[in-house]
């Protein structure tokens, strides 16, 4: 597939400073099939655990337990467990366990024990590495959150890279960042010099090249002897690593037309209206795309909390379709990653090929039809 640069809004800026909103009225922690742990009115601290079966999820603040609310997780509305903030960041004194030499199997034995499923799936079937690749790239236009993680956290990003790369012995460890990004990238030359074994790969800014198969293809690497990282995970790794606790803060982006855009360092499992009412004057007349304009979808933002899944909110002005019915001009099924046609999709013909949900359909999409819902199935 050719990969293509997407046409992006110029006026829609975000600034280069990140911007701190740590001090939430209340944290929804979502409770899914967790046995509670806690009980309304008792007083917890930051870094408690708050479920018996799941020892991961652990308070973002200290404060009391103030109730069971229903919220939207994930486009889906799910009983969370409220806590009220009493902007103490008070925790409990815990003597954390002495810094053990970095191997294979206390890396692994680390991500068990604090249930790190994800990085536990990357790593538990690592045989042979030859290259290490840390991507630094959002594929959405107006999400800026792994330059900002990048930007904030330099040193301890190579310090992981270089403790991984001895680790698994690797060949070449390379962090591949997108050339237009030209401030991130001198911040990277600046320290990578005392980092011999490192080096910075430069891409264009095409779309899709934020997912590992896309980009491992472009850098022409061999997957089954690569181990990918994206930068959020060689901070989670550093965070459980070094630190021996879970991150419980994350970044967000939130912007759009006619708002100053933001990347913002927030707690866990805050409400999105909170974070946005209190750091960015949005117009009456918005509408809200989470998670991007491209692969995200639209909603409210009222009882939306902010998971690891939430990256970016982007506040954009309503538009009307210049047109109510496809005249089959075929730019839909041309551009599809996987070669699926989405027009038989709106006549109901399913296809057999898995959507990536990249959102490219609607995108080159002349009349703005709603391609990617007829896709997912769930138009009809």
């Amino acid at each position: 597939m050719k990969l293509i640069t997407l046409n992006k809004d110029p006026n829609i800026k975000i600034d280069n400073k990140l911007t701190y909103f740590l001090n939430p009225d209340y944290v929804y922690i979502p409770i899914f099939k967790n046995k509670l742990k806690v009980k309304q009115n008792e007083y917890v601290c930051k870094g408690d655990v708050l479920f018996l079966n799941n020892f991961s999820v652990l308070a973002p603040i200290s404060g009391i337990i103030y109730g069971i609310s229903t919220c939207n997780i994930n486009n889906h509305q799910e009983k969370c467990l409220v806590i009220k903030n009493d902007f103490r960041e008070k925790r409990r004194v815990i003597k954390h366990k002495t810094k053990q030499k970095l191997t294979i199997d206390s890396l692994l034995s680390t991500l068990e024990e604090y249930n790190q499923k994800h990085l536990l799936s990357i790593f538990k079937n690592i045989k042979i590495i030859d290259n290490l690749v840390i991507s630094i790239i959002d594929d959405e236009p107006y999400n800026h959150n792994c330059i900002m993680l990048m930007k904030e956290n330099v040193k301890e990003v190579l310090d992981m890279i270089d403790e991984l790369s001895i680790l698994y012995n690797t060949l070449s460890s390379t962090i591949v960042v997108k050339e237009c990004e030209s401030n991130i990238i001198e911040e990277c030359l600046n320290t990578i010099g005392t980092y011999p074994n490192i080096k910075i790969s430069l891409v264009d800014d095409l779309y899709l090249l934020e997912r590992k198969d896309f980009l491992l293809e472009h850098l022409k690497y061999d997957s089954s002897k690569t181990l990918y990282l994206n930068i959020k995970d060689i901070l989670d790794l550093a965070a459980l690593l070094i630190n021996r606790e879970v991150n419980l803060e994350k970044y967000l982006t939130i912007s759009g037309e006619g708002v100053m855009g933001q990347v913002l360092r927030v707690k866990k499992y805050s409400n999105a209206y909170e974070v946005i009412s209190k750091n960015i004057k949005v117009p009456t007349d918005a509408i809200y795309f989470i998670n991007g304009v491209m692969s995200g979808y639209v909603g409210s933002i009222q009882d939306l909390i902010i998971t690891d899944d939430v990256n970016c909110i982007n506040i954009m002005k309503k538009r009307k379709n210049i047109a109510d019915e496809c005249f089959n001009c075929g730019k839909c099924s041309e551009i599809c990653p996987v070669k699926i046609n989405p027009i038989k999709c709106m006549w109901k013909q399913k296809s057999d090929k898995r959507c990536l949900n990249c959102g490219l359909c609607n995108y080159i999409c002349p009349v703005y039809l709603d391609l990617k819902a007829y896709v997912r199935g769930d138009k009809k």
